[in-house]
């Protein structure tokens, strides 16, 4: 499993101040109201895969403790196959990493695509770099991450026709607010 590299700085949408999220740590105003982006990077991360059903996910970072709502989601990814592989991957945000023998991200736990729906990616081709640009509504129920706060996964699930390595490249922006109960 990959794991990001670099991640811009948290901004605010609205007027609030801004949570500032670096790769050192997590500080938050606890007075915080408002919606925020952050965007995670992924620099060069590879997976290697086998020939079957599978599910795996890229580690994006961890957001602030709290009741966590992910308004929307927006990836802008590029990925290519070190062999033939021509499969159309489903892709989703969640809480949970992706695991097991699963063809869509919805065969497996819900909390694997709990931010954003599993969607269908652009397919695999041979060794043609592809790319995946999609905006989606998130998912507004809330995440309890007041005792333990949450990591998001970028997620992959297919039934991969060959064994080989896949990279991926881009950027998963999340737009999340903490909701005061």
């Amino acid at each position: 499993m990959g794991k990001i590299t670099t991640q811009d700085r948290s901004r605010s949408i609205g007027s609030a101040t801004p949570i500032i999220i670096e790769s050192t740590g997590v500080t938050v105003n606890t007075s915080y109201t408002g919606v925020y982006a952050t965007k995670f990077t992924i620099s060069t991360t590879t997976q290697a895969i086998a020939s079957a059903a599978l599910g795996f996910g890229i580690e994006l970072g961890t957001l602030p403790k709290g009741n966590i709502c992910v308004e929307s989601v927006s990836l802008d990814l590029g990925y290519v196959g070190s062999g033939t592989t021509t499969v159309t991957p489903e892709i989703g945000v969640g809480t949970v990493v992706a695991v097991g023998a699963i063809t869509t991200i919805g065969a497996g736990a819900a909390t694997m695509e709990d931010c954003m729906d599993g969607t269908n990616g652009t397919a695999f081709a041979a060794t043609a770099a592809k790319t995946y640009n999609v905006m989606a509504q998130g998912e507004i129920d809330q995440k309890d991450g007041t005792t333990t706060a949450k990591t998001l996964f970028l997620n992959f699930a297919g039934n991969w026709a060959t064994t080989e390595t896949l990279t991926f490249t881009g950027s998963v922006t999340v737009a999340w607010y903490i909701a005061h109960v």
